[in-house]
């Protein structure tokens, strides 16, 4: 399994920056997709072993993701992240992982969005409002690391604030966390208005072509 610490504090990152809901979005696809990213890079890699890696890592990719989506669904349904669910994840990553284990106690009842996620939701909220009748308003959200992309985008398009707008928000990742064809896809998607929302990591900002967005977010 690859690197399961690696996984718990990216999973401890998105409970900080964006509360239980982004959380939850992360336990159920981000880490499937965290290590489907892992396999494409082992694709490219020469190394002894690296290959049998792969195929090992993606023979367990299909049980994985079931696992994954069960934790998520138990702990959508309980509101909160008890010990039972720790030594649950302890089975799935099969390694002990303690970054899981020591935020164990401050995940308990967290709020569901995180009070810098409330503060975002607001800010595109108020700019939509302001810009109602443009159809072709849209904007960027920056944020710094690879995990809080995909379940930023899917809280934003699940929230009940931004509803009235009609709002489509896409995600766009480096890091071998996307392949390029999808990459590809929503920015196109973007460039169309398709989407009027895109989240994105700084790292891709120099390769963003994108001159009709109208304002720039950095979730730092």
């Amino acid at each position: 399994m690859h690197d399961p610490e690696k996984i718990a504090t990216r999973a401890q990152h998105v409970f900080q920056e964006l509360g239980l809901s982004g959380f939850i979005y992360y336990l159920r696809e981000g880490v499937v997709l965290s290590l489907e990213g892992h396999a494409m890079q082992l694709n490219d890699v020469n190394q002894p072993g690296a290959q049998h890696k792969r195929r090992l890592l993606l023979e367990r990719l299909p049980r994985l993701r079931r696992e994954m989506q069960l934790a998520a669904e138990r702990l959508e349904q309980d509101g909160e992240l008890t010990r039972c669910d720790i030594m649950y994840a302890r089975y799935v990553f099969c390694a002990y992982t303690p970054a899981l284990y020591t935020q164990s106690l401050t995940l308990c009842r967290a709020p569901n969005v995180s009070n810098k996620c409330a503060v975002l939701i607001q800010l595109v909220k108020r700019l939509l409002q302001q810009n109602k009748d443009d159809n072709g308003y849209k904007g960027i959200v920056f944020v710094e690391q690879v995990p809080l992309t995909f379940p930023l985008a899917d809280l934003l398009n699940r929230a009940p604030e931004l509803r009235e707008f009609g709002l489509c928000v896409g995600a766009v990742s480096g890091g071998g966390s996307m392949t390029e064809a999808a990459r590809s896809k929503t920015l196109e998607q973007f460039r169309r208005s398709e989407l009027r929302l895109l989240v994105c990591t700084n790292a891709l900002e120099e390769g963003l072509d994108v001159p009709e967005c109208a304002f720039v977010v950095r979730y730092t």
